[in-house]
């Protein structure tokens, strides 16, 4: 192999037998994530190592079921994989010199048709046999890295991991397929016990969403997305977890577990349970780290993680709760993606979390940090693939987007209000109605009248207790695309006004301002102009 092809295969061994030690519980908060020092980094690094080598070797009988299912999927648009798709096969592993023989099996990977062109990266789903590993795996995927960002890709999980998040790690091999040389290949995790263990979890069942409907669709329209997606009756959704089956296909390890057959089944039922409203998605979901992956995934641009697509999620054992898997997201493909308003699940807790970690990964440091963590060890991964692909670094992008999160976190006027009628000055009080423009929700923190009078927000002027969330604050729900905002009806007493220093006795000398703040934020101060209302005499 040319003397560039400089690799980390090593690296990422260590990675996956080691785990990294990230514990359970440290995602991302209120401040800066715990990344590893750039010495720890370096010391991964192997630097005269090539990139593993795995040679394929595929009996005839068995390669032909593989052009089989091919040949049917070309009837269809998608590949649609079942257990029973798997064949036998040996990969010879060579590395740093030597050579091992691992017995596995092979399926396609479940997905559109187009991937399996001639001659070209087909996508594979594996498993060893014989208690084996390969590279530290026994459940693996091996599939195009140009399919879901190269080294984008490999940073975004590495940077999840870190934060305490389920991530499907990746590193790059050389793959000869029945003598034909096929490339750089991304070897991924896929989820059994073992890979749970390594990123410092307890057994437990993953589950995730029936594809299936998606890829048909996808292939109803000739692999155009966009088609699809734009049916005005099909209701083809990437993200609305309302409108597909939850997967019940369980891993054939779970069947000889009982207590692991219980939490799949347990799991299974709550997801359903959730997309028939019946409980809330911050019962169902470990809303703090949903949060902050939702944060990650933002600042990433990485919508694939989010995509019902590759959705996952492991069911803790402990908790009874379920975490988010990042699979493969196509990070930074595409500079104007965002976190959907679905993904929120409408939940306030969850939106919370975001918001909290959003915050974080807006400081400047958050992204230098980043650099100084990965920058070599991505530089040596940008040699060992040169011969197929030439990367910028993510600094730049990854600070764009950052850019774009602040943003987020700082609306304008992001609440609808009005004043309301001028006869309720005859009853003592300033009427205001006012609503949430946003999908995020928004604590009511109070009103700001002119330059020089602040008054905080109290229960008693909230009309039938609207609003009241907990430990006393107002909360402004979200609202939804395609809803009615929801107002509330504020009525402040003018001796509040009176008593002010100077006295505020004519509304008309000063502007009038709704105070909120994004819910998961202890500060900070939107600003909402309040508007006319308009009167109108019975009969008009």
């Amino acid at each position: 192999m040319p003397s560039r092809r400089i690799g980390l295969g090593l690296v990422f061994v260590l990675l996956f037998l080691l785990g990294l030690t990230i514990g359970n519980r440290h995602w991302v908060g209120d401040t800066i994530a715990k990344l590893p020092s750039a010495a720890t980094v370096r010391g991964w690094m192997q630097q005269s190592a090539e990139l593993p080598l795995l040679t394929i070797d595929m009996p005839f009988a068995n390669y032909n079921l593989l052009l089989e299912k091919r040949t049917a999927a070309f009837a269809t648009g998608a590949v649609l994989s079942t257990p029973a798709d798997f064949v036998n096969a040996d990969i010879r592993l060579t590395q740093n010199g030597q050579t091992s023989a691992i017995p596995v099996r092979l399926r396609l990977r479940q997905g559109p048709a187009d991937w399996l062109v001639e001659g070209g990266k087909w996508a594979f789903d594996g498993q060893t046999r014989q208690n084996t590993v390969l590279l530290g795996l026994q459940q693996f995927s091996l599939q195009d890295p140009a399919t879901n960002g190269w080294l984008n890709q490999w940073l975004f999980t590495e940077s999840l991991a870190e934060a305490g998040i389920l991530a499907a790690r990746q590193q790059f091999v050389q793959l000869v397929f029945n003598g034909e040389a096929k490339g750089i290949y991304a070897l991924q995790t896929q989820w059994d016990m073992a890979a749970l263990a390594a990123q410092g979890r307890e057994p437990g069942a993953v589950v995730g969403f029936d594809t299936a409907r998606l890829w048909l669709a996808r292939g109803q329209f000739d692999g155009d997305w966009a088609a699809a997606l734009a049916d005005p009756v099909a209701r083809v959704s990437l993200d609305d977890y309302r409108l597909l089956e939850v997967a019940t296909e369980r891993d054939p390890s779970l069947v000889q577990d009982e207590v692991l057959t219980a939490q799949f089944e347990g799991a299974v039922g709550r997801l359903r349970q959730m997309q028939q409203g019946e409980i809330a998605p911050s019962a169902v979901f470990e809303a703090a780290q949903y949060g902050a992956f939702l944060a990650q995934v933002d600042l990433w641009g990485a919508m694939g993680a989010v995509s019902l697509l590759n959705a996952q999620f492991f069911a803790d054992p402990t908790t009874g709760q379920m975490e988010p898997i990042a699979g493969n997201g196509s990070p930074l493909a595409d500079p104007e993606a965002r976190i959907e308003p679905l993904h929120f699940f409408n939940d306030p807790q969850i939106a919370a979390a975001y918001v909290q970690t959003a915050v974080s990964l807006t400081d400047p440091a958050y992204v230098d940090q980043l650099e100084a963590t990965y920058g070599v060890a991505w530089a040596q991964l940008n040699k060992a693939v040169a011969a197929e692909v030439t990367l910028e670094p993510p600094w730049a992008a990854l600070r764009q987007r950052q850019e774009l999160l602040r943003r987020t976190l700082e609306p304008v006027e992001p609440v609808l209000a009005y004043l309301g009628p001028l006869s309720a000055m005859a009853e003592g009080v300033v009427e205001i109605e006012l609503a949430n423009r946003l999908t995020l929700p928004q604590e009511l923190v109070g009103f700001q009248f002119g330059e020089s009078l602040f008054l905080p927000m109290e229960q008693a002027w909230v009309q039938d207790g609207e609003g009241v969330g907990e430990n006393g604050r107002f909360l402004l729900h979200a609202t939804p695309p395609n809803s009615f905002p929801h107002y509330l009806r504020v009525r402040v007493p003018l001796t509040a006004l009176q008593n002010a220093n100077p006295p505020l006795n004519d509304l008309r000398s000063f502007d009038l301002f709704v105070v909120t703040r994004l819910v998961g934020l202890e500060n900070g101060r939107l600003l909402s102009l309040v508007r006319p209302g308009v009167s109108v005499e019975p009969g008009q």
